[in-house]
């Protein structure tokens, strides 16, 4: 098969998702943000992958202001705009975010 023909064959089960970007918030450089992180909005993202509205989260290392992404299993950007405000992370400033309707193909994994 030629690589235009599986291209054609990918986009053709391309599917819409949300996703958001996680940057440093106002209060990220704080002493207790990492107890934060670990014991408000780790659990709360896992809630929501157990519910099945987020897809892949990553977290991002080093000193850059972006500090991870999630992709969400929905299309409403305002459903997944509300979710992210409800994250005890952004609540509490420390984490701030973009959000943007992406695609992706279903079946796409990390290894």
């Amino acid at each position: 098969m030629e690589i235009f023909e599986a291209i054609q064959q990918k986009m053709a089960i391309a599917k819409p998702y949300i996703t958001v970007i996680l940057r440093k918030g106002e209060q990220y450089d704080t002493p207790d943000t990492q107890e934060f992180l670990m014991t408000q909005h780790v659990p709360y993202l896992f809630k929501l992958r157990l519910e099945g509205l987020l897809n892949i989260t990553v977290a991002a290392s080093g000193t850059a202001d972006i500090k991870g992404v999630a992709i969400y299993n929905l299309t409403d950007i305002e459903q997944v705009k509300q979710l992210t405000e409800n994250d005890p992370a952004i609540r509490a400033e420390k984490l701030c975010y973009d959000i943007m309707p992406c695609f992706g193909f279903p079946g796409d994994v990390l290894l």
